[in-house]
């Protein structure tokens, strides 16, 4: 048996050659995934609503009531989270300062519904816009409580 001895290869080596040899983008390697990875190639899925210009914002008007779903649950997520990413785009352009999450129709909600709560909160939070929870279902109380996430929230009956 004869021992062949290999050159060493570096992983940036094997990731900078497998990036220019391949038209589609390919996750950065360990060593790559710092502040030196790119990462053009990556977006987030589900809700980035195109943006429409201030005269299209503001031309449908904006109530003080965003209602949540029925079921706030996976397979809703996604449509629920555009529609309200969406409302706090318009009530920024029409200069709402204020609104209630109402959902008082809300009968089930899993983790990815808590997840669309916090993301909503957070981004009416960075557009200066209060939101209040309104007519929670017990449910959803207890979820929020559970979880220590009660605190991010303000409710109203």
């Amino acid at each position: 048996m004869e021992i062949v001895r290999l050159p060493k290869v570096n992983h940036r080596h094997i990731a900078s050659e497998a990036q220019q040899q391949s038209p589609i983008p390919q996750p950065a390697g360990p060593a790559m995934m710092g502040r030196t990875a790119s990462r053009s190639h990556l977006r987030l899925l589900g809700g980035g609503a195109e943006k429409k210009d201030g005269a299209a914002l503001r031309a449908e008007p904006v109530d003080g009531i965003l209602m949540a779903p029925e079921r706030l649950v996976a397979d809703t997520r996604a449509a629920f989270r555009k529609d309200a990413l969406n409302y706090l785009d318009r009530a920024e352009a029409q200069s709402v300062k204020d609104f209630f999450l109402d959902m008082s129709k809300t009968v089930e909600m899993d983790a990815s519904g808590l997840g669309i709560l916090v993301v909503i909160q957070k981004k009416a939070k960075e557009l200066e816009i209060h939101m209040r929870i309104r007519k929670a279902p017990q449910q959803v109380r207890y979820l929020l409580l559970l979880t220590k996430l009660e605190h991010l929230f303000e409710f109203e009956d």
